[in-house]
């Protein structure tokens, strides 16, 4: 696989790849907030935005997904617009920036490891972290619905799934990009 930073750098990297990139991690999310119920896989975008991407376009991926989510919810899955609903969006939101946090600080700490071990740590410690802070936002909101064992059970796999499909989407993007640079020599 490419160097997870590859497109971490703007200057470094083309234009064309980067938004690429973003396209792949976001478009394909979003639509899985309709096909899966509102659950969106906000912990391996988080993780693979922080592996591959600028901090600053990471965490621009893990708001356009969230408001991506947002706006599919409330305005076709029906979402109430009560102070509940509104409370559990920004616990997402926090949840979803933390777990791109993890993320990153998992990667600084490896950063001579191998790219497959800082990417199973890095998607580790944002899916961790995610399931961490939503659960910890139960007990301030008052709402115990999500944090039971099925629903987290089913929400890691998600991210787990997830993760798998973006390593290869990332895999595949990367090997492209080479396929490019030999073709140009």
């Amino acid at each position: 696989m490419a160097s997870l930073r590859s497109l971490a750098d703007p200057a470094a990297a083309p234009r064309g790849p980067r938004a690429l990139w973003l396209g792949a991690l976001l478009v394909p999310s979003i639509f899985a907030t309709l096909a899966f119920a509102c659950v969106a896989p906000f912990a391996a975008v988080a993780a693979w935005a922080a592996l591959t991407l600028a901090r600053r376009d990471a965490l621009f991926a893990v708001v356009a997904l969230w408001l991506g989510n947002q706006v599919a919810g409330f305005a076709f899955l029906g979402y109430s617009w009560s102070a509940d609903a509104l409370s559990w969006s920004a616990a997402m939101l926090i949840a979803a920036w933390l777990a791109m946090e993890a993320a990153l600080w998992a990667i600084r700490r490896l950063g001579t490891a191998g790219v497959a071990v800082r990417a199973i740590l890095g998607v580790g410690a944002a899916i961790a972290v995610n399931q961490l802070a939503l659960w910890l936002a139960t007990f301030a909101l008052g709402s115990v619905e999500g944090s039971n064992l099925s629903a987290i059970t089913d929400v890691v796999t998600i991210d787990i799934a997830w993760s798998l499909g973006l390593a290869a989407a990332f895999a595949a993007l990367a090997a492209t990009r080479r396929e490019v640079r030999v073709a140009a020599r």
